[in-house]
């Protein structure tokens, strides 16, 4: 049936309209028979190219519709068989399409066996232990977890659980806290034994090692206060006998950014970078005192610099977001 329209559309009707279109033009036959006779053949036309043409290639409906009526109106005997002509030796001469080169796999069966297995990470830790319906179990477990993290990640939920009404949790928490409190306190009597004997090198670790009970948010209320002050102390001596030494102008960046005092810690930054200080590490920081002064185009211009592989898990989130444009 379609090879019988086929040969209708692209032989028989073709021909008949260029002999119509012929005899019009040398005025054999009157020119209003001509022209119905032309207006039936196109619509037979159209008809057929529509009935040939795959269901595919009809959409979208009224454009395809259209291109026919036009070129059956602009194009008589040529137009119609040519462009259907065209769509149907393209179906023909389609290529397969070959499968994707891979496989879509099914989504995994999550399990809850096994817990005890599962390495936390900060998030999950802080779930777990802040989830009071967590079986003992499994807050012991995410609590031991906190030893092998940062003490400065780890010391705010380590006091948190200091009133947890768990008693082992309380115990354990206590005892990672103040064995940490005992390694600073010993580091710091042995650097106070070395000052009093006159040690020059003695003020800066007395300055580093107050810092490190700030910034570790081992130190709290009046303690906090007079660490704060001794780092004052401490790093002042130490700049007056190394001036030239870019850590101890990151330190006083760092404890000027704490105390928001952007101007000294801008000044300190810059007196480090000229030092020497290495440019990575100084973007986060440079970044936090951008923020503090609400200059968010300087953030933007910060982070493209960072190379990804100098970025570290915590800071990731952060260069992405304000690395977008």
């Amino acid at each position: 049936m379609s090879v019988l329209a086929g040969l209708l559309l692209w032989l028989v009707l073709p021909a008949l309209n260029l002999t119509l279109l012929i005899a019009s033009v040398h005025g054999a036959r009157p020119l209003a028979p001509v022209l119905l006779t032309h207006a039936a053949i196109g619509v037979a036309e159209i008809a057929l190219a529509w009935w040939l043409l795959p269901p595919p290639q009809r959409r979208p409906l009224r454009l395809t519709l259209a291109l026919l009526g036009l070129a059956a109106l602009f194009l008589p005997a040529l137009g119609v068989p040519v462009f259907s002509l065209a769509a149907w030796l393209g179906t023909r001469s389609r290529r397969p399409q070959l499968p994707p080169p891979f496989r879509v796999l099914p989504a995994p069966v999550f399990t809850s066996r096994n817990r005890s297995a599962i390495s936390y990470g900060m998030g999950g830790v802080r779930m777990r232990l802040v989830d009071p319906h967590t079986r003992p179990e499994a807050r012991l477990s995410a609590l031991l977890t906190l030893k092998s993290m940062p003490i400065r990640h780890a010391s705010e939920l380590l006091r948190d659980l200091l009133d947890d009404p768990e008693e082992d949790l309380r115990l354990l928490a206590y005892g990672m806290l103040e064995r940490e409190e005992k390694r600073l306190d010993s580091q710091i009597n042995a650097a106070l034994e070395r000052y009093r004997d006159g040690d020059p090198s003695a003020a800066r670790a007395l300055a580093f090692l107050y810092w490190e009970l700030i910034y570790h948010d081992l130190a709290q209320g009046d303690v906090r206060q007079f660490a704060a002050g001794e780092v004052a102390r401490y790093l002042d001596e130490a700049l007056e006998a190394a001036p030239r030494e870019p850590d101890l102008w990151m330190l006083r960046g760092k404890f000027a950014l704490l105390g928001e005092r952007l101007g000294e810690a801008g000044d300190a930054f810059g007196t480090a970078s000229i030092l020497g200080y290495p440019h990575v590490k100084l973007i986060p920081y440079l970044a936090e005192l951008a923020y503090a002064r609400r200059d968010f185009s300087a953030m933007r211009a910060l982070f493209p610099s960072l190379n990804p592989l100098h970025v570290n898990d915590t800071l990731q989130p952060v260069v992405r977001y304000w690395s977008r444009r």
